[in-house]
Order: structure tokens, then sequence, then C-alpha cells
């Protein structure tokens, strides 16, 4: 299965403010790149990383739908207290001031945040939390789509999906003919497409699924399909 590109984690940009770190996949705030701008509707993927004690300053966010994946540590935000693999949505809508804060006084947070382009503008604001998946469980597991039982509601035509692999399996990835896919490598590494990812790297195809096998540490996969 051909890939359109490879997004290396180093290869994103990077912004610093005092206790923030952020790793951009695409254009958004201090940093702009014109080759990277979004992939369909997903607009925005940063990685932040805030150290003990640190609060986001309070952002006002209107007409997105945006995700935050914990990676470690604990956020603080309007769904109470996250932990490490703890999701959370927030639906801006016509207008959301968001509040966001690492939790502990004591060891840094680290967050993955997706920002998707809704099909419906001005909706009534809404926060949706779903905890951590079972450690043990293999595969992909949907956790954000449109009308999907189990799954955070999207008012988006994508759908994001979560998996682990242990070391050296192998899964064939679920992609319609009519979708584009990013992958993006969250810890451990794979291999997709003849290409090796490791942690923060990610890939994008077209059309039909790919098949994802990971190395000899295992993988922590996301996925994200899009019209």
């Amino acid at each position: 299965m051909p890939l359109m590109f490879v997004r290396r984690a180093q290869a994103r940009g990077l912004t610093r403010r005092p206790g923030v770190e952020t790793r951009h996949a695409f254009s958004g705030g201090d940093y702009h790149d014109p080759a990277w701008t979004g992939f369909g509707v997903l607009r925005a993927l940063n990685e932040l990383v805030l150290a003990p004690g640190v609060a986001l300053p309070p952002q006002r966010r209107a007409n997105m739908e945006i995700l935050s994946l914990v990676l470690d540590g604990t956020l603080a935000a309007e769904g109470g207290a996250l932990g490490a693999g703890d999701l959370l949505r927030l639906r801006a809508g016509h207008g959301h001031v968001a509040h966001e804060a690492n939790a502990s006084a004591e060891a840094p947070l680290r967050m993955l945040q997706l920002w998707l382009q809704p099909d419906r503008v001005n909706l009534p604001p809404d926060v949706a939390t779903m905890p951590a998946p079972v450690a043990s469980a293999q595969g992909m597991r949907t956790v954000a789509a449109r009308g999907l039982a189990d799954a955070l509601p999207l008012e988006s035509a994508a759908a994001v999906a979560w998996g682990r692999l242990g070391a050296g399996a192998a899964l064939d990835l679920p992609v319609g003919a009519d979708r584009r896919a990013w992958l993006q490598v969250l810890a451990g590494g794979a291999v997709l497409g003849g290409e090796t990812l490791g942690p923060g790297d990610a890939a994008a195809w077209a059309g039909t699924g790919g098949r994802v096998a990971a190395g000899r540490d295992g993988a922590d996969l996301l996925l994200v399909t899009l019209p």
C-alpha cells in the first residue's frame, strides 16, 4: 500500500513558552509552514508537554471538535482529572473557554490534541470524557466517531481509533476505499507501507486499508480516518 507521506516526529514544528513545549504536525499558533496546513478535516495535531503545576491560559475556541489524549501525567480540565490513556472531547460549538492544566506539582504532563473540523457550526458546546482502554487490550478500538455506541460522539465525518499491538504482532487497519488515513505512533515502533515509524512519527495514505506490524517493543497507535 503506497503512502502519501511520512511526517517524522522531529520534523514537526516546535514552539516553546514558559513551562509549555508543543510539537505541531500542522501550522497553528506561533508555528506556520505553508506545506503543512492540515489533512482533510484534521486541522491540528499537537503534542504538548506541560511542566509540573503549569496551566495553559484560558483559550476561547469555536466550531472545532477537540480531542485531548493524555499520554503521561494528569490533566485537569472541564472533565475533571484525567490520567494516562484517558480521552477528553470538547465540542466548542458557538464558543467555549477551555481551561487546561497539569494537575501535578511534581510530574510533567504530556498530551496529544487533535482538532477536527465539524460538519455543522454554532452548536451548543459540550464536553465528554472516556476512560483509558484496558491496558492488556490488543487491536484497534474506535474511541470517537459519529453514531457509534461506546465511542465519544463527533459532529464530523472523521473517526479516531486507538490501538495496541504486542511485539511483532500485525494488524489490518480498518480504512475504506473512499477514505484517507493518518496513523501516528504514540509509543514503541511499527512498520507501515515499508516505512519504519518510531514514537511521534506519522504516515498517511488514501484508499484501502493497510497492514501495520509492531516492532520488538510493541506499539501504541492512533488512527484517524477521514473522508
